[in-house]
């Protein structure tokens, strides 16, 4: 763990307590300049305290390795890491209270976000999206149109939200996710991109064919030019499944 305060202009480097300053920490989260936390490998969670001053490791209830955390106040976030790991930091109760909630998935979660202390979601590994409004004590999978790995997610209000992940995937929300297993509720939207074709054969006069291999379901748009590159015609414009 490094800290800046000049704008990045100099980094120093944090005072970690042994064993755990041999782990590797994947993210941390501030809930203000002052107090902030930090996961990692074999579990570890990290309080910063004082601005970096003070570090103190707090009791986990996991040896898996946590990909991201996300704090609504100084006492009062959420955790995610590996095989469906998912916890609740509730330092409300104790001064160290690490809740490991129940997650009903084994895939990894690699992204977490609360937006009032209660409602949570965590994304993950094969188009996983589970969803708390109840601190975590209930958490349902919602359903997904892609079962490609989401890694990141960015809740903007109750009902709107995005996540990213593998493929060149971006899911949105404009209804919270609508609950668990509800079909077209979430959407999935996809970045341009150009992938090798085959044409054959080429040039032609007459009958042509195109193949292409899509790394994931999009809209497909197929153009045609002479050879001048000038556009001939539009073949088609829809949405296909991955694949050839």
């Amino acid at each position: 763990l490094i800290k800046s305060a000049d704008y990045g202009q100099s980094w120093v480097q944090l005072s970690i307590p042994f064993p755990y300053n041999l782990e590797n920490y994947y993210a941390l989260d501030f809930a203000n300049i002052n107090r902030g936390y930090a996961v990692g490998t074999d579990g570890s969670i990290l309080e910063i305290r004082n601005g970096g001053n003070q570090i103190v490791p707090l009791n986990s209830p996991t040896n898996a390795s946590l990909y991201d955390v996300d704090m609504f106040s100084e006492d009062l976030g959420y955790a995610v890491g590996a095989n469906g790991t998912f916890l609740k930091l509730d330092k409300q109760k104790s001064a160290d209270t690490v809740i490991k909630l129940v997650s009903s998935v084994t895939t990894p979660l690699n992204g977490v976000q609360t937006i009032d202390g209660n409602s949570v979601y965590a994304v993950g590994d094969n188009g996983i999206v589970l969803f708390s409004k109840y601190g975590g004590d209930t958490l349902h999978r919602q359903y997904t149109n892609t079962s490609n790995h989401l890694r990141a997610i960015q809740i903007l209000s109750d009902k709107v939200g995005y996540v990213g992940g593998s493929g060149l995937s971006i899911l949105k929300t404009e209804n919270g996710g609508g609950g668990a297993y509800w079909p077209n509720d979430i959407e999935e939207i996809y970045f341009d991109q150009e992938i090798p074709v085959l044409v054959f054969p080429n040039p032609t006069t007459g009958r042509v064919t195109i193949e292409y291999d899509l790394p994931t379901s999009a809209e497909v748009s197929v153009h045609i030019f002479d050879l001048s590159g000038r556009l001939m015609a539009d073949a088609f414009r829809k949405k296909q499944t991955k694949g050839l």
